[in-house]
């Protein structure tokens, strides 16, 4: 079972690594239409972590970062992935199943979310519905 601080701080994680995860697609890429739209996931991400930090900040928990080990991980595999192809759609196809890991994990943490808290709830399912809608938009690229 998860609580407040247990989730927001999965949060603030989740969005932090989607925009490390984003930095590194777009050292990658040069086609315009494809950077456009991911900085706007970007953004989103930014605020999202911004705002779950205030909300641990306000209710007096630590921010916990995520470890750099799974940084490590995230550039590996990244850099595994596209050793041979950069192309928008294979770098589209990477930030979709970033996307949907982020989805699965959310909600399995709702599921066991203990707390009531309605922030929490709504910024939880704010991330559930963003990721959801760049999955959607990233199949263009495909």
């Amino acid at each position: 079972m998860y609580n407040d601080e247990e989730i927001l701080n999965f949060i603030y994680q989740n969005a932090e690594m989607g925009i490390e995860g984003i930095d590194k697609i777009l050292s990658k890429t040069d086609d315009h239409r494809f950077r456009e739209h991911l900085q706007g996931q970007h953004q989103e991400y930014k605020e999202i972590m911004q705002r779950a930090e205030q909300m641990l900040n306000n209710k007096h928990y630590p921010v916990k970062s995520k470890i750099p080990a799974a940084k490590v991980m995230l550039n590996t595999v990244s850099d595994a992935k596209t050793l041979f192809n950069k192309s928008p759609s294979k770098l589209a196809e990477m930030m979709i199943q970033g996307n949907t890991m982020g989805v699965v994990k959310m909600i399995k943490h709702m599921n066991d979310y203990e707390g009531n808290d309605i922030e929490v709830n709504r910024l939880a399912g704010k991330v559930i519905k963003m990721e959801r809608t760049n999955i959607d938009k990233l199949k263009q690229f495909l």
